[in-house]
This record gives C-alpha cells, structure tokens and sequence, in this order.
C-alpha cells in the first residue's frame, strides 16, 4: 500500500525516480526577493495607520459596537516590532519550528540507517 501511494504522489508531483531535486534559477528567486523586501518594509511603517489611522477613513466602516474587536486590538498593539517579537512566542511558530526539528532529526535517522534511496523505496525493494 504505502509503494503505491509513493508511486501516485510521485507521478502526480512529476518526480521521477534517480532525479535529483533542484532550486528555481535566479529567473524566479530574484523577482520573488525584489517583491518581497519592500513588502515588509511597507509593512512595517504602515500596519498601524493602516489599521488604527484614518488611511480608510471614509471607506469602511466598523461599528464599535457591534464589533468591539478591533477597539480591543489597539489597546494591546504595541507596533510592529513588539507584534513581530511576539510571534516568534506563539504556539502556531513553536508547533511548526518542532515539526521542522522533529522532520530534520527522522531525515538524519533514516538516511543514517538505510542505504535506500528514492528509487528502490519506489519500486518496492
């Protein structure tokens, strides 16, 4: 069971056994990183007249007393920088940073004790 699932996952995603992943070209990465710099930066100076300001004064609405979410916001907002500290406490960042550790630690075991590669898991060796 578990050779034919690797055999669909692997047609579907287009791997093809004894290929070796490779990254995107610079073709692809550096636009990605020219659109994604500005971005956080923008971000960062604008997060709080975005949200808290008058930037959308005039073209929505929130009535604060139907919606007292986003009056509770501001008092615990203490910027950008304290909102990225904290993330980096959540549960959701702690949960996905094991699960990379938990991957690394059963990637080194298993490399470590099988000789197998791709391939033969493939075809069922």
């Amino acid at each position: 069971m578990t050779n034919m699932v690797m055999m669909i996952t692997n047609t579907i995603m287009g791997w093809v056994p004894n290929d070796k992943p490779h990254e995107n070209g610079w073709v692809v990465t550096l636009p990605l990183l020219l659109l994604a710099i500005p971005s956080v930066v923008v971000g960062y100076f604008a997060i709080e007249p975005l949200l808290y300001g008058d930037f959308f004064k005039g073209v929505i609405f929130i009535n604060p007393e139907a919606h007292p979410v986003m009056e509770e916001l501001k008092h615990e907002f203490h910027g950008a920088a304290g909102m990225g500290m904290h993330a980096f406490t959540s549960l959701p960042f702690l949960l996905a940073l094991s699960g990379v550790v938990v991957a690394l630690v059963l990637l080194h075991e298993g490399s470590a004790d099988s000789g197998r590669d791709q391939a033969e898991v493939c075809a069922g060796q």
